[in-house]
Formats: C-alpha cells, structure tokens, sequence
C-alpha cells in the first residue's frame, strides 16, 4: 500500500484536497491513545481498520525520502479524529513528525492537544511538545514537554492539572485549585497519573507539599486509593480525622478500610466488604477499639476494653424459585453503637432466611435471634428462634371466581430464662366474590383454623407473676365466616366507596396457656379498619361476632391535587379483654378511626390521621405528615400525640406522648445548599436531637460543613455537640 502511494504521487505532482487511504497514517494517533479505554472489543477493532487522510495537498520528497500532507491534514479512522497543519514521514529517519495546531478527538470525547510531535517509526518511542489534554470531565491537563516511553507510559515535565473550570471572561487566570509537579507519568495500562515533588494550589498559591501523589484518569475504572477524609470536633471525643482508603480487590468485590483518629478515645477501626457473585451478593461491615473502661455512668476505670460492632446482608438466588440469604447486626455492648455512631437501635435482630415464591404461592423459612441493648433488657430472657416459617398456597379462580387457600405456619421459640412455645398452625380457606348489576360489590370467605402448641414455663396469670406456670399441649381449632360489601359510586370527579365486613366466630380459642408472644403490638387506625384479625400474629385470635364498617372516598383534581380519605368504626357483641384499654378496641364500639390526605404529585403531600374515643369524642390518638418539594424548598414533618389512660401492664396509669420531627433543604443557588431538622419531645419539652448543614458543591470541589447535637443520656452515652468538615476534591477522591 505505502509503495503504491508513491509511485502514484511521483506520477500526478502536488494537488489540492487528497484523499488516500493510509495503515501507516493511524499511527499518528498513537502518541494519545495513553487515556483511551481499550477493554471494548469493537472499539479496538475500529481502530485497527485503515485511516482516511484529506487535505489541502500531499506531495513526495524523493531527496529526503519523506512522505508530505500540509493543509488543514484531517485523519480519521475509527471514533477518532487527528488534526494538523503538516504530518510528514520520513521513510530514510524512520521518524514520523507532526506541527502546527495539533489536536486529537477520542471516540469518547477527550480532546489532546500538541504544538509539535516526534515519533519513531515503530512509534513506541518519541517527544511531544506543549502537550495539554481536556477530558470528558472538563478537567484539564497541559505540560511543557512529553515523552512516549512505550505504548502505555508517557512521562511529562513542568505538568498541571486542574479539573475547575476555566473562567470565560479571564482565561489565563488561575484556577480555583490545581495540582502543580516538576515530575509526572502517566499510565493508560494502570489508568492513573502519579507525580513526583507535587504542589496543591488554591488560586495559583502553593498550600501544600506532597513527594508523592497520585489520582485516577479521568473514566478510568475503579482504582485502590484514599477516599475522601472526614474531620469533626466533639466534646467526647475530641478532634476526630477519618481517612478511608479503598482497595479494589477484584471487578466483583472491594474493601474499604477507615480508620477514625480520636484525640480522646484513641483509634476506631471500621471496615467494608462488598462481594458480588453470579448468583447474588452480600456485605458486610463492623468496627472495634480498644479505650479506657468506664462504669454504667461513665466513670473512667483502670485498663481498656475492647468494644466493637459487625452486621451485614446478603442475597443468593440458587434458581428460579428459591433463595437463602441473611441479615444481621451485633454489637459488644448495649451503648457501644450510639456512643460511636454506628446506630440508635434498641434491639439488634439478625437472622438467615430461605424463600420460594412461585406465582401466587411462597414458602419461607427463617431463624431468628435477638439482642437488646436497654438497661433493663435481660440476655436470658432473649427468645431464639428456630426456625419460623410460613406457606401460602391458593388455587387458581374457578367456577365464578371462587379459590381455595391453604396457610400453614410453624414456630420453635426458645428462651434460656422464661416461657418456650412451640406452634404449628394450619387454615384452610374459601372465598368466592359476586357483583350485582346494580354496582353492588359481594365476597363470603369461609376458613377452618387448627393450633396446636408445646409450651413451657408459662405464667397461670399475667397479673401474677409469681403464680404457678403452665406447661405441656395445648390446641385450639377456630371456624370463621366472613360476608363484605362494598358499593363503589362514581361520578365526575368524586368517587366513594362504603364499606361493611360482618366476621362471625365462636367466643374463647384465647387461653392463658398460649403465650402471647407475636400479637401484642395492637394499633387501631385507618389502615387495618377492616382487617378481620386485628391482632398482628398467630398467638391471640379476635373472636366473636363482630362488624366494620365505614366509607373511604377520593376527590381529584382539587387545584391540581387529589384528596383522599377514610373514616370508620368497628362493633363487637361482647367486649374484648385481650385488647388493652389504650387500643380503642376493648368496647362494644371501636374508637373512630379516619385519614384524610391531599397529594399534588411529587411536589406535595399532606395527611392527618385521627383516633377519637367513641363515648367523649377526646383524640386519643393525632398523627400528621407534610412533604414539600417545590424548588427550592424541600420539606418534610411528622407529628404523632398518643394519649393512653392504661400501660402496657394493663394498670391504670394516665400517659400520653408528643413527638415531632422535622427536616428542611433548600437550595439557595446551584451551589449552594443548606438543610437543617430536629427531633423534639413536645411532652415533656426538650429535645432529642438537631442538626444543621451547609454545603457548597462547585464545579471542582463540594465542601460539607455540619453541625450535630445529641441530647441522649443513657449509661455512658452524655449529650454530645459534634462539629464536621468534609471537603472533596474532584478526581481526587472516588
């Protein structure tokens, strides 16, 4: 081809606009190709096809034996494009020179630029000079003078770099900051740039000195290096640094290390794993150190303890229908993971789980433990289970759309100190739903319910507790009928919605010798109006005839919004003992129950749920949501006022509680961003906690400035104020 191209410029004489197709011209890219990302097949395969050259004129010069494209030379060839005022090849040097306003498109949007470029003819080897470079990001790169070591390496002299945008009114002015060094190499194989002697620079001033630095190139893929630090001060643990660093084991999995430099508490050391593998992934993370022993209050102690945190998940698909994974959290001690940060729990669950689902059936199976971290919280008295699994299998619709359900359950539940229960439940079911012409909305459910349970160490009488305690079988079988309407109206733009549940069921099937392990979280709202069992679990049944009834409705496009809402009441034909007095649920009536909500897309939100008591119309029970996102303000607000006239031991003992949370963002410019919240205990006026944070993100550096307090006192946990600072650096941290 190259012999070819030569006899046919020594036959025709110079000419204006050539076009030629040259192998040899696609080496003209080499010298910049150190940043190109050459893992894509078809990419590379591209740059390996012949180059197509134009320009102004092509001649040849038979003394020096070179090969001449002057004018406006433009070298395409695959997704990337050269352009110079001359490219010569000189066959007797060997040497491959390019001059005059050099610059050079990647495929994927980096430009190079160049005054002057000498290879050689392998082009392994050769200098550039005035190189600079703008990569995809807008960072920028330029040195006085380049050389090509080989086809990955590439050394620079006099280098800067810069990922801030260049001010358009003064473009030689000096960016906000840079990375100045007399030394640098770049690597497009380890897709990184190292310096040697760096200065950082804010506004062209040197504020500090590093022998060594080195940064990834821009869209390279996942590097080892330090991630961005962290500085606080608090009055615990003093002046605080965090300086993680990132290690990329492999494509699928990576670890990060982050140590926390304490000036009061020595070191922390925290760590993450992350594995990903064909079928699912898992984490895990956890911390430990080593300070000072205190007493319950705080009070310093002779020696050290060692104090520390693990928890993780995990998900692993073994086929199409079946999974196993995990989820768990441990912690040395009850205040070790809020005194250090690591969370507000105050119960710790971990548990490993296997679950099938297929269509409308699934299984699952899991084992359960547990770890409280109150005061008054007794390791012993902690259940263990294993396992607890549930099944659900129903038939597909039949004649009429009817189906048939069956639903199985199975606990072993064991305590070092205390009750043990053992259950095995099975429910058969059958329901079938029918619609009148007239819009009317009917559907019978009929079940067959049989427990069977192995207790031990069960209390006679909760009231006693140092009464005589139960052991041995016991069962229960519960037979239920379930008949609902429902009459949906429409018209323009309201719809309505009432509804009526009639659940009848025999009286009892609630002995004390069934401990209530799983039903005793009761709360009566809006959202189990008409739920048949109100009780949460399998161990207390809600039993008797009985009846909920109420009318839930929607308006929509009020101001461009819709409204929702629900009220209703449920009735009993006797009173419920197993419902605390403070559930609304212990009289023949219910309390009142209702929500009412306006939402107006993404941009706002507001509801208000309400539990009034059906005899003195008193709120028992008031809770209230806002969310606002309407540019540039973000709101959100809970409030919850619960009044309960009995505890949970059943006593009367007046109590109610007041809480509200609220957080705010707003986004004062592009740039410049500040959000604050606070958590406050309206009951007995003081607060829990609050926060304040200002953050700047700029085209090169965010900078995060927050401001923490915490009014908890528990143990050796004390009201903390904490102060942090974390600036990032674009490019220089991941």
């Amino acid at each position: 081809m190259f012999a070819v191209i030569c006899l046919s410029l020594f036959f025709q004489n110079i000419f204006m606009r050539y076009y030629a197709v040259l192998l040899l011209i696609l080496t003209f890219a080499a010298p910049f190709s150190y940043a190109a990302d050459f893992k894509n097949k078809d990419l590379e395969d591209s740059f390996n096809k012949p180059a197509e050259v134009e320009a102004d004129s092509m001649s040849y010069d038979k003394n020096n034996s070179s090969i001449i494209a002057s004018g406006n030379v433009e070298v395409t060839q695959g997704g990337r494009m050269l352009n110079a005022e001359q490219v010569v090849y000189n066959r007797q040097e060997n040497l491959v020179t390019a001059e005059g306003n050099i610059s050079l498109m990647e495929a994927d949007g980096t430009v190079f630029f160049a005054d002057k470029i000498e290879l050689t003819g392998d082009l392994k080897k050769g200098v550039i000079e005035h190189f600079r470079a703008k990569f995809i990001d807008d960072s920028r790169m330029s040195a006085d003078k380049a050389e090509k070591l080989d086809d990955s390496v590439i050394t620079m002299k006099n280098i800067k770099y810069s990922p801030c945008k260049v001010c358009e009114e003064d473009p030689d002015s000096e960016p906000l900051w840079q990375v100045r060094a007399n030394e640098a190499t770049m690597n497009r194989q380890e897709q990184n740039v190292s310096y040697k002697h760096a200065f950082f620079d804010i506004k062209g001033i040197p504020i500090l000195y590093t022998p060594y630095l080195s940064h990834p190139t821009p869209g390279a893929d996942r590097k080892s290096g330090f991630l961005i630090p962290k500085y606080s001060t608090d009055k615990i643990f003093g002046t605080t640094v965090k300086i993680p660093y990132y290690y990329n084991i492999a494509s699928n999995k990576d670890l990060t290390i982050a140590p926390i430099f304490t000036a009061n508490e020595g070191t922390i050391l925290t760590s993450e794993y992350r594995h990903m593998i064909e079928q699912g992934s898992y984490y895990l993370e956890g911390s430990v150190t080593n300070p000072d022993k205190v007493d319950v209050n705080g009070n310093p102690l002779e020696g050290n303890k060692m104090r520390g945190h693990i928890e993780g998940h995990g998900e692993f698909n073994l086929d199409d229908l079946w999974s196993v994974g995990f989820v768990g959290k441990r912690s040395t001690d009850d205040t070790y993971l809020q005194k250090y940060n690591f969370g507000y729990e105050d119960v710790l669950t971990s548990k490993a789980y296997t679950a099938a689902i297929d269509g409308r059936n699934f299984f699952s199976a899991e084992t359960i433990s547990f770890q409280g971290l109150k005061s008054n919280d007794d390791p012993g008295e902690s259940p263990l289970i294993m396992p607890v699994a549930n099944m659900h299998y129903e038939t597909s619709p039949a004649i009429d759309g009817s189906k048939w359900t069956v639903d199985g359950n199975l606990l072993m539940l064991k305590r070092d100190e205390g009750v043990s229960s053992n259950r095995v439940s099975l429910k058969g079911g059958w329901q079938i739903p029918y619609m009148l012409q007239s819009g009317h909305l009917f559907e019978f459910k009929t079940s067959l319910r049989g427990d069977g349970y192995f207790v031990d160490d069960v209390p006679a009488d909760p009231s006693r507790p140092n009464g005589y305690n139960l052991d041995g079988f016991t069962s229960r079988l519960v037979p239920q009928a379930e008949l609902t309407w429902k009459y949906p109206l429409i018209r323009d733009n309201i719809y309505l919605e009432p509804t009526t549940r009639l659940i009848v069921s025999p009286y009892g099937n609630n002995p004390n010798k069934i401990h209530n392990e799983d039903s005793q979280d009761v709360e009566f709202s809006d959202e189990n109006l008409f739920d048949a069992n109100h009780f949460t679990g399998y161990d207390r049944i809600e039993h008797g005839p009985r009846v909920n009834y109420g009318l839930r409705g929607s308006v929509f496009d009020v101001y461009n919004g819709d409204v929702n809402f629900v009220l209703g009441q449920n009735y009993r034909t006797k009173e419920d003992p197993n419902f605390g007095a403070s559930s609304g649920l212990d009289s023949h009536f219910s309390d009142y129950v209702g929500m009412i909500g306006y939402n107006m897309g993404d941009r706002l939100g507001l509801n208000y749920r309400f539990r009034v008591d059906n005899n003195s119309f008193s709120f028992n029970r008031n809770s209230v949501g806002a969310r606002v996102d309407i540019n540039p303000v973000k709101f959100d607000l809970d409030y919850l006022s619960v009044y309960e006239s009995f505890d949970s031991t059943g006593l009367n003992s007046d109590s109610s509680r007041e809480l509200i949370i609220a957080n705010t963002k707003i986004e004062l410019t592009d740039k410049w961003e500040i959000s604050g919240g606070g958590n406050r205990n309206l009951e007995d006026g003081e607060w829990i906690s609050t926060k304040a944070n200002v953050l700047y993100k700029g085209d090169c550096v965010d900078v995060s400035v927050e401001w923490f307090k915490e009014f908890t006192r528990d143990r050796d946990i004390r009201p903390n104020t904490t102060l942090s600072l974390q600036i990032s650096l674009k490019n220089l941290g991941y």
